[in-house]
């Protein structure tokens, strides 16, 4: 079950079901997810992917504070987020990169 906070977060953004994206991703008022990525996700795993990226959203990342190197903003967001979370997500740790 997600938590209140990720679906109090999720509530202040528009939803939107779109297959043309890999994944999931947020920015400018949007969440946009692919059907087919997220009934493919285990329920823990769904949970993992919404709390991260509730985080993204109440974070900014990387969308209100877009960098002239938008890929290395994106991973500098990955990176913060998972600090934040230590989720199990195949997303990289900061002592892992850095």
């Amino acid at each position: 079950m997600v938590s209140d906070r990720t679906a109090a977060v999720c509530r202040l953004d528009d939803v939107v079901e779109r297959p043309q994206v890999a994944t999931i991703r947020v920015g400018h008022g949007v969440v946009e997810f692919n059907p087919q990525f997220i009934a493919s996700l285990r329920r823990d795993d769904l949970k993992s992917v919404l709390a991260f990226e509730a985080t993204r959203i109440l974070l900014g990342h990387p969308y209100s504070r877009r960098l002239p190197q938008a890929d290395l903003s994106y991973q500098a967001s990955n990176l913060t987020v998972q600090e934040c979370l230590r989720t199990k997500l195949p997303i990289p740790r900061a002592r892992d990169v850095l």
